[in-house]
C-alpha cells in the first residue's frame, strides 16, 4: 500500500525544534522528517535559564524569549512539530496548547504530546508512545547509494574486501590492532578507519601498526567520508561508545562487529543477543557470518507518525 504524503503545502507550517548544541538529538529529528518525506524547518532553540525553568502558565508568552537559529520563530505557527531537548519540548508543548499543533516529542516528555518516541529495546507502540529499538538515524538506502557513487573514486584504490572501522577516539587501540592484524593474516583485506576524534599519538600508532595493510585513515583533514566508508565496507567494526553510531552501522546490511573497548550498554547487548553484532575477536569470520536484515527503525517510526497524523487531519476535517 502506498503511503500518504502529509498534506502540508506551506513549509513554514512544519517545524523541528531541538535544543541548541545537541547534534545527536538533531540527527534523530532530521532522520525522522527525512524518512517521512516531510517538508520541515529546523530550529535550534535556547532560552535564558529563568525561562527554561518557569512553568508555561506562570509567565507571559515565552516565544518572545526564545533564541532560534538559523531563523527566528514567528508566525505562521506550525500545524506539525517534532521537538526534542528540554527547551524544544517546552516550546512544542506551548505550540500544542496555544496553537493546537500536532506534536511529536522525544522522551522525556509529558503524556500530553500526541506521540512520544521512547528509545528502548523493543519495537512497539503503547497508547501515544512509540517504542524504538535503539536511536533513530538518517541512514536510508538512498543515502547509502548516493554515498557509494560519490566516494567511489576516492576509495576504489583500496583492494577488496574492505573493513570499515569506526572509532570514537577514547578506545584502547592495542587490542584492536592485534585483532585486526591477526585476522588480516588469515584473510587479507584493506581498512577504512574513521577516527576524527583520535589523538595525534593514536593516529601515528595506527599508521605504523597498519603499514603493511592497505588502509585509508581519516581524521578530519578533508571531506568527511563517513557515509562513503559505510557504503563501501564489506564488514564493519564499530565502537559501542555511541549507540547512534552503532545503529547507523547496523542499517546498511553488512556484517557488523562490536569492538569491546568498554562496558556495553543495554542497547548494544540487546543487539548482540538478537544476532546483529557479535564481539570482534581473533576468531571472527568477518565476511562469511550471517547478516540479518538492516535495522530500519527510523522508517518504521516515520510511517506510524504519518498514519497517525493523517488520521488526525481526517478527523479534524470531519468535525468541521
Amino acid at each position: 500500500m502506498r503511503s500518504l504524503r502529509l498534506p502540508i503545502a506551506n513549509h513554514a507550517k512544519a517545524w523541528v525544534l531541538v535544543d541548541e548544541g545537541n547534534p545527536s538529538l538533531e540527527t534523530q529529528c532530521l532522520g525522522l522528517v527525512e524518512a517521512m518525506d516531510f517538508p520541515a524547518h529546523l530550529h535550534r532553540v535556547s532560552l535564558p535559564w529563568l525561562w527554561r525553568n518557569l512553568p508555561l502558565w506562570a509567565g507571559p508568552n515565552i516565544m518572545f524569549r526564545v533564541q532560534s537559529s538559523p531563523k527566528p520563530l514567528m508566525s505562521p505557527w506550525p500545524s506539525f512539530v517534532i521537538c526534542a531537548g528540554k527547551v524544544g519540548l517546552k516550546i512544542g508543548n506551548y505550540l500544542r496548547k496555544r496553537h493546537h499543533a500536532y506534536t511529536v516529542a522525544f522522551e522525556p516528555a509529558s503524556a500530553s504530546f500526541h506521540k512520544i518516541i521512547v528509545e528502548g529495546h523493543t519495537s512497539s507502540e503503547k497508547r501515544n508512545k512509540i517504542m524504538t529499538f535503539g536511536p533513530l538515524h538518517r541512514i536510508q538506502p538512498g543515502v547509502i547509494l548516493q554515498a557509494r557513487q560519490a566516494f567511489y573514486r576516492k576509495i576504489d584504490h583500496l583492494p577488496k574486501p574492505r573493513v570499515g572501522v569506526f572509532l570514537e577516539g577514547s578506545e584502547p587501540l592495542e587490542p584492536l590492532i592485534e585483532t585486526l592484524i591477526s585476522l588480516y593474516k588469515k584473510n587479507p583485506f584493506s581498512l577504512m578507519i574513521h577516527g576524527k576524534a583520535l589523538s595525534e599519538e593514536s593516529l601515528k600508532r595506527l599508521a605504523i601498526a597498519f603499514k603493511k595493510i592497505p588502509h585509508l585513515l581519516w581524521y578530519g583533514q578533508e571531506e568527511d567520508p563517513y557515509l562513503g566508508f559505510l557504503a563501501h565496507s564489506d564488514a564493519i567494526v564499530v565502537s559501542p561508545t555511541s549507540s547512534l553510531m552503532v545503529a547507523e552501522a547496523g542499517s546498511v546490511g553488512k556484517p557488523l562487529f562490536i569492538y569491546p573497548s568498554f562496558g556495553l550498554n543495554a542497547y548494544v547487548q540487546t543487539l548482540m543477543q538478537k544476532g546483529y553484532a557479535p564481539l570482534l575477536s581473533k576468531e571472527s569470520h568477518l565476511f562469511s557470518g550471517p547478516v540479518l536484515s538492516p535495522l530500519q527503525e527510523t522508517q518504521r517510526v516515520a510511517q506510524i507518525i504519518k498514519d497517525a497524523y493523517a488520521e488526525a487531519l481526517a478527523n479534524s476535517h470531519t468535525l468541521r
